[in-house]
């Protein structure tokens, strides 16, 4: 997944390439980044990143892969323009403690949080309250971290501001922390 996140974000930025192969590139980066920030997508081969255990909500049986794909989420049972601003409020705290971190330490973080993913009941394979609540808190978080990470990915692909006589935007100064736009004070 790291390399494919490097290939693609490449792709993206090389103006040789067709809008159509650009536009392709893209689809592929935002869908890399995501998924590297679910934590299952860097899980244990012995059962397939989750695919292959299965857990129990009440009585739903559904794969701890998916769980966590798409389910997570959607425990909050907020109406989604509700649950968006909330998600805004939690995006815009977030963005002021987020700092430019390579792909590799978004896997290391995934990869941290194994511990949360199978904390659960084994025998039973059940999903409590309080399983389902730490789910969709870290998979909200996630989500944010992967937002606005990959918005650090496309400023620095597509936003060269060399027209205006300024170095591109990837080109940082010496120190100054990279992903980041710099302020045009």
């Amino acid at each position: 997944m790291l390399r494919a996140i490097t290939h693609f974000r490449s792709r993206l930025g090389d103006e040789r390439l067709s809008a159509a192969r650009r536009a392709e590139a893209l689809k592929f980066l935002v869908h890399f980044v995501v998924d590297l920030h679910q934590p299952l997508h860097v899980g244990r081969r012995v059962d397939r990143g989750g695919t292959s255990t299965d857990v129990y909500i009440g009585e739903e049986r559904l794969s701890l892969h998916r769980f966590w794909d798409t389910d997570a989420i959607r425990e909050d049972e907020l109406p989604a323009t509700r649950y968006a601003r909330g998600v805004m409020s939690a995006a815009a705290l977030l963005a002021n403690e987020q700092r430019p971190s390579p792909a590799r330490q978004w896997a290391a973080e995934s990869l941290s949080l194994r511990s949360v993913v199978y904390d659960f009941d084994l025998e039973t394979r059940q999903l409590d309250d309080d399983y389902l609540e730490t789910a969709s808190a870290v998979t909200q978080r996630r989500l944010i971290q992967a937002g606005l990470r990959l918005a650090d990915q496309l400023n620095e692909v597509l936003c060269v501001t060399r027209s205006a006589g300024l170095p591109a935007a990837r080109e940082q100064p010496p120190g100054a922390p990279a992903g980041r736009p710099r302020s045009s004070r």
